[in-house]
């Protein structure tokens, strides 16, 4: 690899650094709005950071299972980060936005659930 070619990766990984960093000093609605914008992933990670071991001990609370309860906080952010766009900052906190969204997939997932052992 070419001297030029390593000091451009160098100057992305620092910039993206910075970038992140400085991202990380906003407002959950702050990064909700941008990565509304951007489609950032790396920004939603600040997010996800900030509420995965909230949203796994609700999951958990509901399944008893470890496992089950990390599959169900993974399936939660996904659909959070697709649903994103429906977050509006004005009516309700990000966090319970997120909360309330938790509370009704696991809601869901257990109801399924028991449907199906009745089967």
């Amino acid at each position: 690899m070419s001297l030029l070619k390593s000091l451009i990766l160098v100057l992305i990984g620092r910039n993206a650094k910075s970038y992140l960093s400085k991202a990380k000093e906003l407002s959950d609605g702050e990064i909700a709005d941008k990565v509304i914008k951007s489609k950032d992933s790396q920004l939603f990670g600040i997010l996800y950071d900030r509420y995965s071991n909230k949203v796994y001990n609700k999951c958990y609370s509901f399944v008893k299972n470890s496992d089950e309860a990390k599959d169900l906080t993974q399936d939660i952010f996904l659909k959070v980060f697709l649903k994103l766009h429906l977050f509006n900052s004005s009516k309700a906190s990000f966090s319970t936005w997120l909360y309330v969204l938790a509370y009704n997939f696991c809601t869901n997932y257990v109801n399924r659930d028991k449907k199906k052992k009745y089967m």
